[in-house]
């Protein structure tokens, strides 16, 4: 099974939506966080915690590229690649 991760990123807010590629495209999380570190942090354990609990194959995120504030998030999560 794959997690897919949408996220609309703002200047304030990240809205982020978790589901999976199941027959019917279930919704796991959907949430507004606040454009910080922090919230950056929230996503990877949401994402870890899913990966564990439904034995996930693939993780795809996908974003919407407003402007520059993308490339933060980037520059946060940039550690957590392998």
């Amino acid at each position: 099974m794959k997690l897919f991760v949408g996220l609309d990123v703002s200047y304030l807010n990240l809205d982020a939506c978790f589901l999976t590629d199941d027959e019917s495209l279930t919704i796991l999380k959907e949430k507004c966080f606040e454009d910080s570190a922090i919230s950056t942090d929230q996503i990877k354990k949401l994402i870890l915690a899913y990966a564990q609990d439904y034995d996930l194959a693939k993780v795809v995120i996908g974003m919407e590229a407003t402007s520059l504030y993308s490339f933060c998030f980037l520059k946060q999560t940039k550690t957590y690649r392998s």
